[in-house]
């Protein structure tokens, strides 16, 4: 571990040496007389205040002509990098919004330079002291829009407009009543309409709140808003294009979560790294993984409970968490939902669709993802029975006896991670999805189809015949213990799986014995939605009432749905944001309200598509925190998220589809700084990026990636 250490502060002290100290990063405008300078830890803040740090020349504007210092100058500052700088050490990084107010506005097609000057920065021939601007290229981040852009599958398309200058008084708003969309290559005007107040105080943000309607709008191409004298937003798609670029930065982002994957050309981009996590360490009795966190277990230790002599198994397959390696209960959901949506929607999906190893097989890329998930369980199935004796049981994924730390990304991870306690709970939900699996890949490949099948029976007879076993002694792990709901919820499931892919009516029989009390929360992530979809969706005999009972409960839920979504917007951003939240459910808005995502893809209503359309925006920037959440989408995005393969791979940006948590209610931590006044800050606003702060920067591939992929697939063009 100290040698893997030692090779990782190496490489962080190159990265803020080289790459991450850079003086001032960005400028960006806030009205027509207000620059933004990004500067970072290398600014001194004793010289903020200072006007005389800042110079604005133009030789295009005569008022500039000789350097203009600001009249007015305020701040907005946050942790934006965190690294290793010793043993048991880290270190945050601060950077800094400096809003400097002009005591002259800017002109139309005049360039202006900003200067950093005296010592607000060190000497150095390394930092950026000065970079140029204009206010019709300069993007104002006022606008809060989808940066990657609008799917015209949605009727509900809209640009928020707010101030914020930290500890300055925001931009008043009120004069400006007119916007225009224009042509990015042209900047000529293709669409105009009204500025509308929302509101004086926008639950989300705090702010003084206006909306930019442009659902009417539905030329194809690549466009920015413009406001006189606010100047422009940033660049954002419309139309196809738009909804293709959020699909594919999402379905990437799942793609380089692979487990006992080696990451190559031509699919790896920048971001390549070797096979890891291909071996798995099987004991010969159902002990499952090791205690957690309460000392290490060598499975080479003859002594230990977990020493296994054969050594380690073969294993690939399965998808990892943000900072973790671990193979979870929850990401049963990755190929429900990945699955769920092909089978709602099929025309959107096709083989060769993504840049992946297993396009174009025949089988739509989006199946290949979810096969993926589901090969670790066939791998741990075969273990299950070959070395266990427990004939078609599965055991719900892998873990080790602790965390990996920074430094063990990269296949340098040295833990070893067990198979996880096989039971009848979780046998039931892979016997799920193999039979939903089963059914979809039939038509492309029957022999796979029928391989999945028969796991699917043969999880379903282990799970019947050891029914009774206890369920509050299957793992530490979350998802992986069950209530007798979840359990017979889980029961529910994998029988109405199974009758829709064989039509047998002892199957049938379980599902309607369970459906009306099967609450969901299967494995920790299947909502009762999951549970009743292959019943619901099936084109197999089933009582009419019983259809009909099932679906009047779903749209009650997805109208409440939508409701909630339309009560947020009369008030502020029309969006399934809950007041405050905890790990996941503020970036992954699909989760808070899959009833209408599931809804639409039973009905297609378009109310319940435009709630996920509007809920999916707002993660990619059409919020207060004038970012977008998911790395890779849009014009601003995490840099820093928790992810130990892009902490260790020497690339300053991260791989692409990652959506971090987002703000949180773990504000109060050490490690979110943020200026000024946290407390009295919209929580939509508290967005730390860095990723020790693993309460925002972290993710998980069960959320919010999944469900994410799950309602942007739902905006993509049919393809004939």
């Amino acid at each position: 571990f100290t040698s893997v250490w030692g090779e990782n502060r190496e490489l962080n002290q190159k990265l803020i040496e080289q790459i991450w100290t850079k003086g001032l990063w960005d400028v960006t405008l806030r009205s027509d007389r207000i620059v933004t300078l990004h500067v970072d830890h290398m600014a001194r803040p004793r010289k903020f205040q200072d006007a005389d740090s800042y110079v604005i020349s133009s030789k295009d504007d005569p008022n500039f002509r000789e350097g203009v210092h600001p009249v007015k100058i305020s701040r907005f500052s946050r942790a934006a990098r965190c690294r290793d700088i010793g043993p048991h050490q880290n270190r945050f990084y601060v950077d800094h919004w400096l809003h400097l107010e002009m005591p002259f506005p800017f002109q139309l097609g005049a360039t202006y330079e900003v200067e950093l000057v005296g010592d607000i920065l060190p000497e150095s021939d390394k930092l950026t002291r000065s970079m140029s601007f204009a206010l019709d290229e300069t993007p104002n981040p006022s606008f809060k829009l989808n940066q990657v852009g609008y799917s015209n599958a949605a009727t509900k398309k809209l640009i928020y407009l707010s101030s914020y200058l930290g500890d300055g008084e925001p931009v008043d708003l009120e004069p400006f009543k007119t916007f225009e969309v224009r042509d990015a290559k042209t900047a000529r005007k293709v669409y105009e309409g009204p500025i509308v107040k929302v509101s004086d105080r926008d639950p989300q943000g705090l702010d003084k709140l206006y909306v930019l309607d442009i659902s009417d709008f539905r030329q194809e191409g690549k466009f920015y808003v413009w406001v006189d004298g606010l100047g422009r937003s940033y660049p954002f798609l419309n139309g196809d294009a738009a909804a293709e670029e959020m699909y594919r930065v999402s379905h990437t982002g799942i793609f380089f979560q692979r487990s006992g994957f080696e990451m190559k050309q031509p699919w790896a981009g920048k971001w390549e790294r070797p096979m890891a996590h291909d071996k798995i360490y099987v004991t010969k009795d159902n002990l499952g993984s090791p205690p957690f966190d309460e000392g290490v277990e060598d499975p080479d230790d003859e002594n230990s409970d977990y020493y296994v002599p054969d050594g380690p198994r073969e294993i690939h397959g399965g998808h990892y968490d943000a900072g973790d390696y671990d193979l979870r209960p929850m990401h049963i959901n990755v190929p429900e939902l990945l699955m769920s949506l092909y089978e709602g929607c099929p025309k959107k999906f096709y083989d060769g669709q993504m840049n992946i190893p297993e396009n174009h097989n025949g089988v739509p890329d989006i199946l290949d993802e979810a096969a993926w998930n589901l090969l670790s369980l066939e791998y741990i199935q075969d273990y299950a029975t070959e070395v266990q004796g427990l004939d078609g049981g599965v055991a719900p994924g892998m873990e080790s006896y602790t965390h990996p730390v920074p430094g063990q990304g990269m296949g340098r991870d040295p833990l070893p991670y067990f198979m996880r306690k096989v039971s009848a709970y979780f046998s039931f939900s892979a016997c799920a999805a193999f039979a939903q699996a089963a059914r979809l890949f039939k038509p492309f490949d029957q022999e796979r189809a029928a391989r999945y099948l028969r796991r699917a029976e043969r999880a379903y007879a282990y799970a019947v015949a050891h029914k009774d076993e206890p369920l509050g002694s299957l793992g530490q792990a979350g998802g992986q213990n069950a209530s007798p709901n979840q359990f017979q919820s889980a029961w529910c499931w994998a029988a109405g799986q199974l009758y829709s892919t064989t039509g047998e009516r002892e199957y049938l029989d379980a599902f309607l014995q369970r459906y009306k009390d099967a609450r969901g929360g299967v494995a920790g992530s299947i909502s009762r939605w999951g549970v009743l979809w292959g019943v619901m969706m099936t084109k197999r005999d089933v009582a009419p009432e019983v259809r009909q009972e099932m679906k009047e409960e779903l749209l009650r839920a997805a109208d409440r749905n939508v409701e909630w979504v339309e009560e947020n917007g009369r008030k502020g951003y029309r969006a399934a944001t809950p007041k405050g939240g905890g790990w996941g459910n503020t970036s992954g808005l699909v989760s808070n309200i899959e009833p209408a995502a599931r809804a639409y893809l039973l009905t297609r209503e378009q109310k319940y598509l435009d709630a996920v359309a509007t809920s999916t925006d707002f993660s990619l920037g059409m919020n207060p925190s004038e970012m977008s959440w998911m790395t890779g989408a849009g014009s601003v995005y995490p840099m820093d998220p928790c992810n130990l393969n892009c902490t260790d791979d020497g690339v300053l940006e991260p791989h692409p589809g990652i959506l971090i948590f987002g703000p949180t209610n773990y504000w109060e931590s050490g490690q979110c700084i943020l200026y000024p006044d946290k407390a009295k800050m919209g929580f939509y606003r508290r967005v730390v990026d860095g990723w020790l702060f693993i309460e925002g920067s972290e993710y998980t591939v069960w959320t919010p990636q999944a469900p994410f992929l799950f309602g942007v697939g739902m905006l993509l063009p049919d393809v004939e």
